[in-house]
This record gives C-alpha cells, structure tokens and sequence, in this order.
C-alpha cells in the first residue's frame, strides 16, 4: 500500500469517528436512545428551513385532540387532528410551497435499519382538499384525487387513504417494530417487499396520494405485534392510552430529539 492510499484511508477513518461525535454526543444524553438506534429523520429536509410538522399523534384516546407539546396552529387548534395516528410534514412552509417541493423531490428516508414489510405504488399523486384557485368544487374533502379532478374509488388511479405507501420493520430498536410512511410520490418508490434498508437510504419521495389535502409526509410509528401499538416518537407513549398533554416518564423514540420543538427533555 503506498503512501497516498495510507492517508487517504486514515483521513476517511478520522471522519467517521468525527460524524459519530456529532451524532451522539453533539446532543443532550436525554435525546439519545442509549438502549438502541432510535429513529432518524424520515424526510430529506431541515425542520422550519424547507419543511414544516403540521401535526402530531392524537394524544386524546377519546373525543378531542391532544399534542404533547402544546403546539397550535394559527387558529389556536391544537397541531393536530381527532385520532390521527403519525407526524405529519409538508415540504416547505406553505401549501402552495409543497407543491412545488414536491415537483422537485424530496426523499423519503429509512428512519433505522429494517426490511420492507411491503410497498405500493399505483395511486394518483395530486390528491388535494381545494382546487389551485382555492374554491370548493363538489363539497368532498378530496376533489382531486384523479386526473380528471374527481374522487374516483374505483380505479387504480384512485382514492385510497393511504395513497401510495412503504411498511418496514425494525428490530433492535428500542420501542419501535414498524415505521410507516404515507402519501408518496408516484413512480418515486424504489423498494420492494423483503429488501434490507440502511437507516437514511431513500425510500421514494413525498407525494400527495390518498387521503391528502397536499404534499406531505405521514410518518406512523408501531411497537406493538402485527399492526398494533401506535406510538407518539416524540415520547414514546401509546396514543390510545395517553392521558397527559406532556408525558413526563415517556422517552423520545428519535436517536435526538428535533431540536425545533423548543421544549427541553430533561
């Protein structure tokens, strides 16, 4: 081995031990899952810089909605919706930003290592609440779900509310056996059932598929058997059974807690 080769691999050796630094002990040890991985990052983009949560898991088991930490949108409603199950996130800040964010692309990553537990992609990708001019068209949540620009349940370019969608499953992670990610770009999926993924390797791209009023990522988190155990990532409490707004024994599922949340964890 001559010289060059040496210090080529010893410069790519002190990166490496740079990255994993900055991964674990560049944040609070209350952010890190130190029993196991944790979960990553599921989307290919910087939170409140080119992407933007517009809401939570349901934290109310019963009639109503609950975010753990408070958030609101502008019309002081929490950030969230009756029973919806994940985290949602649109690309860029606005609704109309989204769209074109997504004519772009933008990944959807492995938030850990797993293997797909199965994938589709054959709906239609432009499903939206409103028309582009903002007015209502038949009074349907979803009059765009077709090309023709009705709700069709029929076809394969149809209404599904799932849209197009990725399921894998995660072993050795504490407090997680499934992650779910929703609402994906046409013809962007670039896995199949049975493949191995590495935590961040793109899935496919966010799209707008399904029961969806735009562009955005829904990203579903399990730690039950089969399909059971919904979870909040953000404390690790099941959203059936959480009965406080801010969970103070949970514990973040993320490998570190998103720092744009503005609410400490210790």
């Amino acid at each position: 081995m001559n010289r060059f080769k040496i210090r080529k691999k010893n410069k790519y050796l002190w990166l490496g031990i740079f990255l994993v630094n900055v991964l674990f002990f560049g944040c609070k040890e209350s952010d890190i899952d130190t029993g196991a991985s944790g979960l990553s990052w599921p989307i290919g983009c910087t939170p409140e810089v080119d992407c933007t949560i517009t809401n939570y898991v349901d934290l109310d088991s019963t009639t109503g909605e609950k975010v753990w930490d408070g958030s609101t949108h502008y019309d002081g409603t929490p950030k969230t919706y009756d029973g919806h199950d994940g985290t949602d996130i649109i690309p860029g800040s606005t609704m109309a930003e989204s769209w074109t964010k997504m004519d772009e692309g933008m990944a959807v990553l492995a938030a850990a290592d797993g293997v797909v537990l199965g994938a589709y992609d054959r709906h239609y990708d432009r499903c939206a609440a409103f028309p582009a001019d903002g007015t209502t068209q038949d009074g349907s949540y979803h009059d765009q779900c077709n090309p023709a620009g009705s709700m069709d349940s029929t076809s394969d370019n149809g209404f599904t509310g799932e849209g197009n969608w990725i399921y894998l499953e995660h072993t050795g992670v504490s407090g997680v056996s499934k992650t779910i990610y929703l609402h994906l770009k046409t013809d962007s999926v670039i896995v199949k059932a049975g493949d191995s993924v590495v935590r961040g390797q793109k899935l496919a791209e966010v799209g707008s598929s399904g029961r969806s009023s735009n562009p955005h990522l829904h990203f579903g988190v399990l730690n039950g058997a089969g399909w059971s155990g919904q979870v909040d990532p953000y404390w690790g409490v099941n959203s059936s059974s959480a009965t406080a707004n801010i969970n103070p024994l949970g514990k973040s599922l993320w490998v570190a807690n998103p720092e744009w949340t503005g609410v400490s964890l210790d």
